[in-house]
């Protein structure tokens, strides 16, 4: 198993100046610009954010790449036409987001060229609410809470997007393995069977075959992929935020970036990724990159080549010693 690399610099200036051959597809964890956060603790006369428990909101309130403020960069749409111009024709993307700033990061990636497919929600039960009492004597206002953390948070969206094809799209995805997704690969597996009704015919489920002939088989190879990741049942990939374990997992002490996505998830993600291997060495881009997290999924989920950016030296330093823990040398 090849262990993916790690560049310390910005992304978009390293994508600008890549010699190498096109990526398969890309997988990224960009900043999520929390301006709230900027805006409460950005100011020469803020106090300090608290440090909690684990010291999470104190680091996220620094910013996610270790710069002042988290970053818009992914708002721009020039950052996702840099990474366009590296990738093949018809290749696939995802970046996570966050659940009120998605649409600035979508609206961008879309600028530059790229058609949005349907998202993936990121679902998970360990999310906080931050809501803020009404402090008024009138009791009636009891119960009721305002701010823009009212509700509990437990979604993340996960952009699915894609650069178009030039050309007929089966003439793209036989030449290079990308434009398409591992649909085997990221079935949901059940131990339980599932019915399977298909019209004798070959009508389409809403395409007028009601009163036709059928044939119901049994199913156990696994569910289609969902643009779902959550629940507490099957057919769903469950997957929660990543415990201190898997966190600070290599390191001497505890990682120090503020939202690490779980190995696993990645894994997942990068499989539907990943095209077949008759097209080895299959490449991933891994902008922002952070502590490794999406690296090592990529990397464990089959990955040939995968080379990530880090602006941050010390998030790159952590990313490696998370790298060396998950994938040690052979």
């Amino acid at each position: 198993m090849n262990k993916p690399k790690i560049l310390v610099d910005d992304a978009v200036v390293a994508v600008r100046s890549y010699q190498g051959e096109p990526y398969h597809a890309l997988l990224a964890d960009p900043p999520y610009h929390l301006d709230t956060i900027s805006k409460r603790f950005g100011k020469s006369d803020s106090a300090p954010a608290r440090y909690g428990t684990d010291g999470a909101f104190q680091r996220a309130s620094k910013g996610f790449m270790g710069q002042s403020w988290d970053s818009d960069v992914a708002f721009r749409p020039e950052t996702w036409d840099a990474f366009k111009a590296v990738l093949y024709p018809g290749a696939f993307g995802m970046a996570f987001a966050g659940a009120r700033t998605y649409h600035h990061m979508a609206c961008a990636i879309e600028e530059a060229g790229f058609i949005i497919h349907p998202m993936i929600g990121w679902v998970y039960s360990s999310g906080m609410p931050k809501a803020t009492k009404i402090r008024v004597d009138d009791l009636v206002w009891d119960g009721y809470k305002y701010g823009l953390g009212v509700q509990k948070p437990a979604l993340e969206p996960i952009c699915v997007f894609q650069r178009p094809y030039e050309g007929r799209p089966i003439e793209n995805i036989v030449k290079t393995g990308a434009g398409v997704f591992n649909i085997e690969g990221g079935r949901v597996k059940s131990d339980a069977p599932y019915v399977i009704n298909r019209f004798d015919d070959g009508a389409k489920p809403f395409g007028g075959g009601a009163g036709h002939e059928y044939t119901t088989t049994m199913e156990t190879n696994g569910r289609w992929p969902a643009n779902f990741i959550g629940g507490d049942l099957p057919p769903y990939f469950y997957q929660p935020k990543p415990n201190a374990k898997e966190r600070d997992a290599g390191l001497d002490g505890k990682n120090p970036h503020a939202a690490i996505k779980p190995i696993d998830l990645n894994r997942y993600l990068a499989t539907l990724l990943l095209p077949p291997e008759m097209y080895a060495p299959r490449r991933l881009l891994n902008p922002f990159a952070g502590t490794g997290s999406e690296a090592i999924g990529a990397a464990l989920a089959g990955w040939e080549q995968v080379d990530a950016i880090e602006i941050d030296q010390a998030y790159a330093e952590t990313a490696l010693l998370r790298i060396n823990h998950w994938i040690p040398d052979m």
